[in-house]
């Protein structure tokens, strides 16, 4: 268009009309440039939206199945299918009940769902190196989610630093450990091994999938176990629950007294309680 006019022009009017012709192809480049802007920018917001959504349900069909797991193996193939989700591939869920704020236990409980080297796991747990972990003593007293490194734990005790020199034997170097206290006053922790996690929405997604795992987890063994009560244990366990004494439950089901204690007992073994007010904190909640 511009190439009919003289670069040299002496006439005012050629120029002012130049001028004109390239002021209007100015505007209708700012207008195409605008409009280009606008549908990209509408494409990209669409798009964003539609990759959430399917991220969203993707995300909410695994906690769903998670939350209806019918099985203990349910349970450990929903979780592990939620943490490979995002690209985690060796993990560890422990709970530990402590004997302090559990004035039934004897001894700390230790309980776990892993994917980490068996060897491993077997040696954590005969040599109880929970009761000594250094990750698990640096987020003690904090409900934060926590990263580390091997080498951020200097000042460590003889029996810690053991603990780190066997775990980087089994290549694992770091991680995010994230703290969770549990209803009944244990401590719940999940550690993700090589996987730094600092999104939030992820870890809002995999606390919350902690807490109901294990809330599904006890469900399933407390079905477990009380399904292995004969119908008379049942009914002495539940009168025990709404806190009779055994010469109230004898007069209320016409037995004796030693058939009481020895319904007890079995109570204890199948639900393996040392103790029977253990066996009823234990269970109180689930039935």
């Amino acid at each position: 268009m511009l190439l009919r006019y003289p670069l040299y022009l002496n006439n005012r009017k050629e120029k002012d009309t130049l001028y004109l012709k390239i002021t209007e192809i100015k505007k209708i480049s700012s207008f195409f440039y605008l409009c280009s802007w606008f549908y990209v920018n509408v494409y990209l917001f669409f798009k964003f939206i539609f990759l959430f959504m399917i991220k969203f349900s993707s995300e909410k069909k695994i906690i769903d199945d998670l939350y209806s797991s019918s099985s203990i193996d349910d349970i450990n193939v929903h979780f592990t299918k939620l943490c490979n989700h995002f690209h985690i591939e060796r993990f560890a869920l422990a709970k530990i009940s402590d004997n302090k704020r559990s004035p039934f236990l004897r001894e700390n409980k230790f309980e776990i769902f892993d994917t980490y080297p068996k060897e491993w796991v077997q040696m954590y747990i005969k040599n109880r190196f929970f009761m000594n972990d250094p990750v698990y003593k640096l987020i003690e007293n904090t409900y934060f989610p926590q990263t580390w490194h091997v080498n951020d734990f200097s000042n460590v005790i003889d029996q810690e630093k053991k603990i780190l020199e066997i775990a980087s034997d089994f290549s694992i170097y770091t991680g995010t450990t994230i703290p969770i206290m549990n209803n009944d006053g244990s401590k719940i922790y999940f550690t993700s091994a090589d996987r730094i996690i600092h999104h939030p929405e992820v870890l809002y997604l995999l606390s919350h999938a902690i807490r109901i795992y294990w809330d599904v987890y006890q469900k399933q063994i407390s079905n477990i176990s009380f399904s292995q009560l004969t119908q008379k244990e049942k009914e002495i366990f539940l009168l025990k629950k709404q806190g009779l004494l055994s010469k109230n439950i004898a007069d209320k089901l016409n037995i004796s007294m030693a058939t009481v204690a020895f319904h007890l007992k079995n109570i204890r073994l199948k639900l393996k309680c040392s103790r029977t007010e253990q066996a009823l904190y234990s269970y109180i909640n689930d039935f």
